[in-house]
């Protein structure tokens, strides 16, 4: 017995919140110099971090199935989009790709997936003992 099903429209929902927010985060890296000042004052690395851990539970939380394939798309997905978030950079002649960048990318997104994994696996166990325990009860 497992989590309950998430309804469809508040999948695309959360689908279609990350994307704007990758989309608003890839137009002020697009913007000369708001990138670099971002990272200033917050710091690169945190900002990694921080956006996509976000990305990934929104991409958890969306993803139909087992927690196991919730958590693979969640972190398959969000590591490609840090990649490709890195590409952009590259080709912008005032940006700078790293792969350190996206190696904090896909770590991040696999610290909230692992998370989100456990918990959810977690839950599933403590709603089957329960429902267990409920059952010799009633006997």
């Amino acid at each position: 017995m497992g989590a309950p099903d998430v309804s469809a429209p508040f999948c695309v929902r959360l689908v279609s919140g990350g994307a704007d927010f990758f989309l608003l985060m890839i137009g002020i890296g697009a913007i000369p110099g708001e990138a670099q000042a971002l990272s200033g004052r917050v710091g690169d690395k945190l900002l990694h971090t921080l956006v996509y851990g976000f990305i990934a539970a929104l991409l958890f939380r969306a993803a139909p199935g087992s927690a196991l394939s919730k958590a693979t798309i969640a972190f398959g997905m969000s590591s490609l989009l840090g990649l490709f978030d890195e590409t952009l950079q590259w080709l912008l002649p005032y940006r700078n790709a790293s792969l350190a960048d996206w190696c904090f990318d896909s770590a991040a997104a696999l610290l909230v997936v692992l998370t989100l994994f456990f918990l959810q696996r977690r839950q599933a166990g403590y709603q089957q003992k329960t429902c267990t325990e409920s059952k010799s009860a009633l006997r």
